[in-house]
């Protein structure tokens, strides 16, 4: 049996947990609460695209080509409410006068 040292294989295991910790903290911070708690409002494909109301298939293209946020839970495709009001407010084109 050999010991294992400092900078080994096996402890570099130990640096995905800090970058997990990293992005669920950038995960949180645009759905906090006044409250402090995470609130995440989850909508289905056919759900996010009546809210923009688009086609099905005009906001799978966006999802594919990875213009809108989403999250793959289990395999199924969701999409945050507040990302896809942000994604709107970026498609704003002011007027000109």
């Amino acid at each position: 049996m050999t010991a294992i040292k400092e900078d080994s294989v096996a402890n570099r295991y130990h640096q995905p947990r800090t970058r997990l910790a990293i992005f669920y903290y950038e995960l949180e911070s645009p759905h906090m609460a006044k409250n402090g708690e995470v609130e995440i409002e989850l909508l289905d494909l056919k759900e996010s695209a009546a809210f923009l109301k688009i086609s099905d298939s005009s906001l799978r293209r966006l999802q594919q080509g990875r213009k809108i946020p989403f999250y793959k839970i289990g395999g199924l495709i969701r999409f945050s409410k507040r990302d896809i009001v942000d994604y709107l407010m970026k498609q704003r084109v002011a007027a000109l006068f």
